[in-house]
């Protein structure tokens, strides 16, 4: 180990080693570990009065797609939620874009109980089918379907974003071309031990890295996985989720509440073990965010909740931008000048505190965002990000939440999708994170868009996602997927690309 004298740790880590076991590797996040965050006061209750930029955010409401598919007719399970839930909504997108031109939707069947068969038979009937269906992003038609049959309901496909995809099984990877050709095959040797489990995947902004968490018996195996060659790395790892990773780094949360998954599939209520680890302060919430670059390099803490309100589940939008957000704030992350030694920049944190009742109960009353789930998602570009927002959290709810976790779908009740520009908020260039961005629906440079769901017509976001260039934006209600058309990217300039 060496230490530099800008105060950032650095490791080299062989790249083969003994995974540790998760309980062991838990405990050891409370040790010490140094800060890229630049020095920092916490927003306070009575932040300066935003000044308005003029910006102006389109504000476009559900019922004004470009167009809208319902999925039942060509083969989407009626009333099965917990079907495509078990999938885990947080390694596997229903829906995203290929490309700017294609958008592609899948979904999971279950196949007709075949009886006793052999394991071992390579002419066994499977028990699940993934099915993919491409459209052009246009217009809806659809170019392409395939199917795929498996023995695990976890199964999905990865967009490249030039066309190309990975579909990703425990039995097998394949990447597929622009064409719809089957290029390359891989098979990944640790789901052949018996006690393997697939527990998580994060694939990074790019489309071309995906690392992969194993569970093997009471250890955590995670690989790395280029998806043009399927080449594959061990890499060390010590915690299932949050966690999002960028073509070279890794970020996770750590919370006073780590969850472990108690079984080896997904049930519909899973049962979790909560290990509860106070702030030394005894912060009623405290959460931090470890941040691991250049391949375990370069480590550290990005922020905590001590001092960035908004530090809780992180998301890369880019290799040198982080979006970090709790329930009610939502935070964005420049991370470029770290590998030269420099410290982190928090751009803005913006709050979705909108008290609509009692302000004595905001685990009721507040707009909020999932924990888990994935309800960030960037266009490949680096440029833009949407956060999928939800309503007041109600006493009274609808029997599909009570099936499901509400922290593990995009959004379980939704109020609305909210688009940022990166372009348009670094034109600015402020020292300081933006104030305009502190306050509720205030004008904020960096958000350009709101998408309303009136008169509850998604009852629940399953999937979405921007295309490439971000000026399209996808969802997956439940079977029913809509493509909405955004405000035309804006050009970096030099300094801010």
């Amino acid at each position: 180990m060496r230490t530099h004298p800008i105060h950032i740790r650095r490791f080299r880590i062989p790249s083969l080693v003994f995974v540790t076991l998760i309980a062991t590797a838990i405990l050891a996040y409370s040790a010490p570990t140094e800060s890229f965050l630049r020095g920092r006061t916490k927003t306070s209750d009575a932040a300066a009065t935003p000044q308005n930029s003029g910006n102006r955010v389109a504000q476009v409401s559900s019922d004004q797609p470009l167009w809208k598919l319902d999925l039942h007719p060509m083969g989407y399970p009626a009333e099965n939620h917990l079907l495509q839930w078990q999938r885990g909504l947080g390694s596997f997108d229903t829906v995203n874009f290929l490309s700017d031109n294609v958008v592609a939707e899948t979904f999971v069947t279950q196949e007709p109980d075949a009886g006793l068969q052999r394991r071992k038979d390579p002419n066994r009937a499977r028990p699940y089918k993934l099915h993919a269906i491409f459209f052009d992003a246009t217009t809806g038609a659809v170019v392409k379907t395939l199917e795929w049959l498996g023995d695990d309901v976890k199964m999905g496909i990865f967009p490249r974003y030039d066309g190309s995809f990975v579909f990703f099984s425990a039995e097998h990877l394949i990447l597929y071309s622009t064409d719809w050709k089957p290029e390359k095959e891989a098979v990944l040797p640790r789901f052949q031990d018996a006690n393997a489990s697939l527990k998580e995947i994060a694939e990074s902004p790019s489309g071309k890295t995906l690392e992969v968490r194993i569970r093997l018996g009471q250890s955590l195996a995670c690989l790395w996985i280029y998806t043009d060659t399927f080449k594959t790395e061990r890499t060390s790892c010590s915690i299932l989720l949050p966690f999002t990773i960028s073509d070279d780094g890794v970020a996770s949360t750590i919370t006073p509440d780590t969850f472990t998954f108690s079984g080896e599939n997904r049930q519909a209520r899973p049962g979790t073990e909560k290990e509860h680890r106070p702030h030394p302060n005894n912060l009623a919430e405290y959460a931090k965010v470890e941040l691991d670059l250049q391949r375990g390099d370069l480590k550290g803490i990005l922020c905590d909740t001590t001092i960035v309100s908004s530090c809780g589940s992180p998301t890369f939008i880019s290799n040198t931008m982080i979006v970090v957000h709790g329930d009610y704030f939502l935070g964005l992350m420049d991370i470029s000048g770290l590998p030269g030694g420099g410290k982190s920049k928090l751009e803005f944190e913006k709050t979705f505190i909108r008290p609509v009742g009692r302000k004595s109960s905001p685990d009721l009353d507040y707009y909020w965002i999932a924990g888990l789930g994935r309800p960030v998602h960037s266009s490949a570009n680096g440029q833009r990000f949407a956060v999928a927002v939800n309503a007041p959290r109600k006493t009274e709810r609808p029997e599909t939440v009570d099936a499901l976790v509400p922290q593990r779908l995009p959004s379980i009740d939704p109020s609305y999708v909210d688009v940022f520009d990166l372009p348009s908020g670094q034109r600015q260039r402020m020292p300081s994170p933006d104030p305009q961005c502190d306050t509720i629906d205030a004008p904020c440079d960096w958000w350009i868009y709101r998408l309303t769901n009136v008169n509850h017509q998604f009852q629940h976001i399953w999937g979405f996602g921007l295309s490439p260039n971000g000026e399209k934006l996808v969802i997956d209600s439940g079977g029913v997927i809509q493509v909405y058309a955004l405000p035309p990217a804006t050009r970096p300039t030099a300094d801010t690309q």
